[in-house]
């Protein structure tokens, strides 16, 4: 996924990758990428009135195995008003 979102900059568009695990961001902030993760991508969504309720989306992405920490979740619905 590095290498084509390189390959889209190298022809001039600006990119933004998808990533979640510590790693994988790293590496793609090592290579001048910009990074959004799934809880910001929520967040996005809900206020730009694409998603109605984070906290069901939420739940629904831990019992898939994602997994959130208490704090984390719990600023991620501060920041929708849930």
């Amino acid at each position: 996924m590095l290498a084509l979102a390189l390959s889209y900059r190298a022809a001039g568009e600006d990119v933004e990758v998808v990533l979640d695990e510590r790693k994988g961001r790293r590496s793609a902030r090592a290579l001048g990428l910009k990074v959004i993760g799934t809880a910001r991508l929520l967040i996005l969504g809900k206020q730009d009135g694409q998603v109605h309720e984070v906290k069901p989306l939420l739940d629904e992405l831990e019992r898939q195995g994602m997994y959130l920490g208490s704090q984390l979740r719990r600023q991620i619905l501060e920041a929708v008003d849930e």
